[in-house]
């Protein structure tokens, strides 16, 4: 059988170790991965031990590297995030960074554009389709040739107004004359750009301005990927395209329907795993309030801290999962500190296992719900995402006071009226990775 080369181009480690996983699951079928990386990563020796191909266009500075990373990160830090840098940046330099955007996306198109047409590549997985990196060049070069563009959503997207909140640098406020489609206005939180204004004049130079950059699969992509009839109903809402959307289900979704269908025996192996004696199983999904840049990283670790004190004092096993951004070495003073462990199996396979599941604002949260397990929501930097899965009445902990109280009754959270909901969620019937291979085949 002749295999058909599919360029994979990630936005980050998170979706890259996506990708992977997948990737693996379609060895020995109709598929053979090209995978182009413009970011730094440790995932590369795991891409090259599977024999795949892969185009590690990471920016290598040799012995300086730490000190240009750090000019990097003051430069940005003024122009983003003072008065000044964003005067000079919108008023000033607009024109000379959009015009340098505008050359390092073509460099980038012609290097993407070379590997399409050397492998014959038709197809090209995306992680997003409204950036100004990598997923713009691969847009910019389909202009003039037939390339199939998917995005493959493994999370729940972001909504205009946690776009909104995520856009907490000064540039975002800024005044000028550009695109109203770059622009959201709340009624209660205000106006902000999505784009930077020079990013969106370098975009509306090449053409390649997304229609909707405020909604995921509204801007380069041909087609994208959902997990959910819930999620499909909800772009659309938000002003996506509705043929744009195929409901698959993800793979990940498949882990999660194996292990609920022994849910029992699963929970009895989790506990022996990880603890000595058998309990009730507490799951917690770690925030990445600083990974995200949300808060600094002395408060993100207080906060981490604080919590886990007053959640060990309930009696259960915890078992704390990390996110992929998430550096395990900083994490690894939890399990004596708190006498919990930390997961080394993905979350998909043990979480079904829990008997109750604390989280952030996640589309882990629905994994949860899938497999019944009652959730509670733990939002210590008031981000109130108000309309996140709200038909559910997932109870908030703003406080440790509020997270321990809703923990406390939580034989009332998942009631049984939801099951009509929940099957909104996914397919979720083991046979989600055929449908996202078959879509990605087509």
């Amino acid at each position: 059988m002749n295999k058909k080369s599919v360029l994979i181009v990630p936005s980050n480690d998170a979706s890259l170790s996506e990708l992977i996983k997948f990737s693996s699951l379609a060895e020995g079928r109709s598929f053979e991965p090209v995978f182009y990386i413009p970011f730094a990563t440790n995932f590369v020796k795991v891409i090259e031990g599977k024999g795949w191909e892969i185009i590690y266009n990471k920016n290598k500075n040799g012995k300086n590297s730490q000190v240009k990373s750090w000019l990097k990160y003051v430069a940005k830090n003024f122009f983003d995030n003072t008065n000044l840098g964003v005067f000079v940046q919108t008023h000033l330099l607009k024109n000379t960074l959009s015009k340098s955007l505008v050359e390092n996306i073509k460099r980038q198109s012609d290097l993407i554009g070379n590997i399409i047409v050397e492998k014959k590549i038709s197809t090209c997985l995306l992680a997003t389709d409204r950036s100004v990196g990598a997923e713009a060049a691969v847009a910019y070069f389909s202009k003039n040739y037939d390339l199939k563009k998917i995005v493959v959503s493994f999370a729940y997207s972001a909504d205009y107004v946690s776009s909104y909140k995520l856009r907490n640098s000064k540039i975002y406020l800024a005044r000028y004359k550009g695109c109203q489609d770059n622009e959201y206005v709340d009624s209660s939180l205000g106006r902000k750009l999505f784009f930077r204004p020079y990013e969106q004049k370098a975009l509306s130079m090449l053409g390649l301005f997304p229609k909707k950059p405020w909604v995921l699969g509204g801007g380069y992509s041909d087609l994208m990927i959902v997990d959910s009839l819930r999620e499909k109903n909800r772009l659309v809402d938000l002003g996506g395209q509705t043929d744009k959307y195929v409901v698959t289900g993800t793979s990940s979704h498949d882990h999660l329907y194996e292990a609920y269908n022994q849910k029992e025996k699963l929970k009895k192996s989790v506990n022996s795993d990880y603890f000595n004696e058998e309990r009730q199983l507490l799951i917690i999904s770690l925030p990445q309030y600083y990974e995200h840049g949300l808060c600094s990283k002395v408060k993100h670790f207080a906060i981490i801290d604080s919590m886990l004190s007053e959640v060990t004092s309930l009696g259960y096993n915890i078992l704390v999962s990390l996110h992929p951004k998430m550096d395990p070495q900083n994490y690894k003073y939890l399990e004596t500190k708190f006498d919990l462990s930390i997961a080394t199996q993905e979350l998909s396979k043990i979480i079904a296992a829990a008997d109750m599941f604390l989280a952030t604002y996640s589309s882990t949260i629905t994994w949860a719900l899938m497999c019944r397990v009652p959730v509670v929501i733990f939002d210590y930097i008031a981000l109130d995402y108000d309309d996140f899965y709200s038909e559910f009445s997932i109870p908030i902990g703003k406080t440790n006071e509020d997270v321990i109280e809703h923990l406390k009754n939580s034989n009332c959270i998942l009631k049984p009226e939801f099951d009509r909901k929940i099957a909104m969620l996914s397919p979720f019937d083991g046979n989600c990775f055929e449908r996202v291979l078959g879509s990605i085949s087509e």
